[in-house]
């Protein structure tokens, strides 16, 4: 992951008593906080932390075992896709995706009248285990083939 940003030390050195801090200084400093606007996090009062999906594949968070790794262990995205570099194959839901952008769990974002309604699938390509909820309680719990095709 390229992170070129600079640490507290780095920064506090530029203002430090008698120093006269440069143009780019007061830029390395306001580019290594977070922006609620631009980099889409916000903490509202009375509220919890807010992440907005960004990017073409609504990606929220990524989770890296160390910043010098090319790339995230794992992911965490909204609406994902059966087919990466087609938009129209967006499933409303959340997924975990592994290193290799593997999907390992999709919840799905199904319509209904109880708020826990919807189906946890594993993996989300394969065999389903199915949760269907009536009335707030579990209703039934049962693998599913698959369509054909799928």
């Amino acid at each position: 992951m390229d992170f070129e940003k600079k640490d507290r030390g780095q920064l506090k050195e530029f203002f430090v008593k008698n120093a006269i801090p440069t143009e780019r200084n007061f830029s390395d400093l306001i580019d290594a906080s977070l922006n609620q606007q631009e980099d889409g996090i916000r903490k509202p009062d009375s509220s919890p932390l807010s992440i907005e999906a960004s990017g073409d594949t609504q990606k929220v968070i990524n989770f890296y075992p160390s910043f010098d790794d090319p790339d995230p262990a794992w992911s965490l995205a909204l609406n994902p896709r059966s087919q990466a570099a087609d938009p129209t194959t967006a499933s409303g839901g959340f997924t975990i995706t592994d290193g290799s952008g593997t999907p390992r769990l999709f919840i799905e974002n199904s319509p209904g009248e109880a708020p826990h309604r919807g189906r946890f699938r594993y993996p989300p390509r394969g065999r389903r285990l199915s949760r269907r909820w009536k009335h707030g309680r579990e209703e039934h719990l049962h693998r599913q083939q698959p369509p054909h095709g799928t």
